[in-house]
């Protein structure tokens, strides 16, 4: 596993980013990278690929989206939250998981 401490990575040019992203297993990780591409390229930046048939597929956006998919099954909520707030979204899980929470219950 590769260790990364993410905010050295704001400071690294975007391809660098980019490289990291591939290689990082982590939800978590990858969610930590793909904020700072969203941040620093915007939502249509391309990660990989060439435009045609398949280049939406590799959208920041679109992949921050497929990965708020993964986390919200896995029940990563940390994960879930960033991404769901990168993207501005309002996440279902999200709100039961705050509404767990304020109510004062224990999250098992």
């Amino acid at each position: 596993m590769l260790f990364v401490p993410w905010q050295d990575m704001e400071l690294q040019p975007t391809h660098e980013v980019i490289n990291v992203l591939r290689s990082v297993s982590t939800l978590h990780g990858q969610t930590q990278l793909l904020g700072i591409l969203l941040r620093r390229e915007g939502p249509d930046y391309q990660i990989d690929g060439h435009p045609g048939i398949n280049w939406l597929e590799v959208l920041v956006a679109v992949r921050l989206e497929r990965l708020l998919k993964e986390v919200s099954v896995c029940h990563f909520w940390g994960a879930m939250r960033l991404a769901a707030a990168l993207l501005k979204k309002t996440y279902p899980s999200v709100m039961h998981m705050t509404a767990i929470l304020v109510q004062g219950c224990q999250v098992t």
